[in-house]
């Protein structure tokens, strides 16, 4: 749901850059939507390696402990509904990870109560803390597998009365790194036809993460993330919870994240230890127009942004390969006619935006994403943007596909930045 306050002057003013530049009509509208320019037949994708996700991580890469520290907040349908989105509950959490040996990684998560929301629901009780200081922790390994791909927990159950058979990878998930330093996707990519969306039951779950330097010492030492899950049967959102993460790196590499009864983990003195770091700015005009509910494609005129970089990962099949386009427009490259913001929120042209929720959130990052995965919804697309620190403008991550096609098989990543003086 578009933030209201805005809706009315935001319809206005996106009209023109709706018929001039995004390549679809305003809701409602029967005018033809133009193809977003990853879809163009003249784009040259090359294969990428099976490994090439686990190769590019930054996670699980040194043989000492790692931290982060960040908030988790988690959302209802309430919250969304506001501009910016309010969460109703959120904690602090620290991750840390590490490198097994060269095929495996670990983390280790260490959760305040209100950190919890429904996150591990089964798994951890926020009223019963299991580690002697009164926090919650749990724990995974990571295995290298090709394409980073495994099995979906729960897999795919389909009525037995159906003749149908789910075409191979469609119980797995797989994730993806898209921009080394800076975009990963992760969740399942199978989206069955409709007849067989109404009856089956296949867990729908994503993860998208957008990275950064700050400061130009470490590769993604701020993160965020938007985690999102919807039910099993009905397909409609259970929980979106939203994490914002800084790298904890002036701790010593002898930090041990496992409980002792000799010391206490202290997230609050964690926190305290990041308040030296310069704030993001979200005082300028384009920040307060994003927070605000403004349309992205203002948020984009008003930074004067144009699109500096930009990598697609498609998948060829479930269980099979993917291919990759990059494009770097600071090199001279460019595509011939130019690239538009390209607006997703007419994706699936019968539904508009009555399928979708819009949210803004009050450190820069912004949504769009599925209320419900509804059998009758044919395209479709996940969105999650964020300001850039230091007034660079702004990333964003889409994950698209259709029921045609039967997948998630689209991912992007673009990078809009100033021009460079």
């Amino acid at each position: 749901m578009f933030c209201e306050h805005k809706m009315l002057s935001a319809l206005f003013h996106c009209l023109a850059l709706s018929l001039a530049g995004t390549g679809w009509a305003l809701a409602g509208s029967s005018s033809e939507r133009v193809s977003p320019w990853w879809a163009r037949g003249d784009l040259e994708f090359s294969h990428v390696d099976e490994n090439y996700s686990w190769i590019h991580r930054r996670t699980g890469i040194t043989d000492y402990w790692k931290p982060a520290l960040g908030i988790w907040s988690h959302f209802r349908p309430d919250g969304l509904a506001k501009c910016p989105s309010v969460p109703w509950t959120s904690g602090r959490m620290c991750k840390s990870l590490r490198q097994l040996n060269s095929s495996a990684f670990e983390l280790l998560s260490v959760y305040e109560p209100a950190a919890m929301g429904l996150w591990f629901r089964g798994l951890l009780d926020p009223n019963k803390p299991n580690r002697p200081d009164g926090l919650l922790q749990h724990g995974y390994t990571f295995l290298q597998t090709p394409y980073r791909m495994n099995p979906m927990p729960g897999g795919v159950d389909i009525p037995s009365h159906s003749d149908y058979s789910a075409p191979p990878g469609a119980d797995t998930s797989r994730a993806t790194i898209l921009q080394p330093n800076s975009a990963t996707f992760s969740g399942p990519r199978w989206l069955p036809p409709r007849e067989i969306a109404r009856s089956c039951r296949i867990n729908k779950y994503c993860e998208m993460w957008l990275a950064e330097s700050m400061d130009g010492t470490e590769p993604e030492d701020r993160k965020m993330g938007l985690f999102l899950e919807y039910d099993r049967e009905t397909g409609e959102l259970v929980q979106l919870f939203r994490m914002a993460e800084l790298a904890l790196k002036d701790i010593d590499k002898a930090f041990e994240p496992n409980p002792s009864a000799e010391k206490t983990f202290d997230l609050a003195a964690m926190e305290q230890s990041l308040s030296k770091l310069p704030p993001s700015n979200l005082e300028t005009v384009a920040a307060k127009a994003m927070i605000g509910g403004d349309s992205i494609e203002r948020v984009v005129e008003v930074g004067g942004w144009g699109l500096s970089h930009a990598r697609v990962v498609k998948q060829n099949a479930l269980d099979g390969p993917e291919v990759a386009f990059e494009l770097d427009t600071t090199d001279g490259h460019s595509l011939d006619d130019g690239i538009d913001w390209w607006n997703p929120s007419n994706a699936n042209s019968k539904d508009g935006d009555s399928f979708y929720w819009n949210c803004r959130f009050k450190d820069g990052a912004y949504a769009r994403v599925p209320k419900v995965i509804d059998p009758e919804l044919d395209d479709i697309c996940f969105e999650f943007g964020c300001l850039l620190t230091n007034q660079r403008g702004l990333h964003r991550l889409l994950a698209t596909g259709s029921r045609r096609e039967g997948a998630l098989n689209t991912l992007v990543y673009e990078r809009w930045e100033p021009p460079k003086s």
